[in-house]
């Protein structure tokens, strides 16, 4: 009996471990605010805290005109939005990967990124 729920207890910590980081790493990584200038554009990512697992605060990243990289891609948590292809991501070697929900933020955000890529 207490080996069994033992087994059962340690399976059920292994699944919540092996699902939730991950998801919460690509939550964090999600853009809350754009707020675009001359020269570049400031994102702003949420904090994302899931005791006793995950405790990221939100980043802010100023990114400069032509220094990242934008690919279309599906948002890796299908629970919060399942539509293909409706994220883009910005990479660049100083934030890394950053999701932007299209379908959140207002119309034309995909072409004024663009054109901020390709300057």
């Amino acid at each position: 009996m207490f080996f069994s729920m033992f087994v059962l207890l340690s399976l059920i910590i292994y699944v919540i471990y092996v699902q939730i980081p991950p998801r919460c790493k690509a939550i964090n990584s999600t853009a809350l605010e754009i707020i675009f200038s001359d020269n570049s554009f400031r994102v702003t990512t949420g904090a994302i805290k899931v005791w006793p697992l995950v405790d990221k605060e939100a980043n802010v990243w100023h990114i400069q005109k032509g220094s990242f990289v934008l690919t279309r891609t599906s948002y890796p948590v299908k629970s919060v939005v399942d539509l293909d292809n409706s994220a883009l991501l910005l990479s660049g070697k100083e934030f890394g990967n950053i999701y932007v929900l299209v379908d959140v933020f207002e119309r034309g955000l995909r072409e004024k990124l663009m054109m901020y890529e390709k300057s």
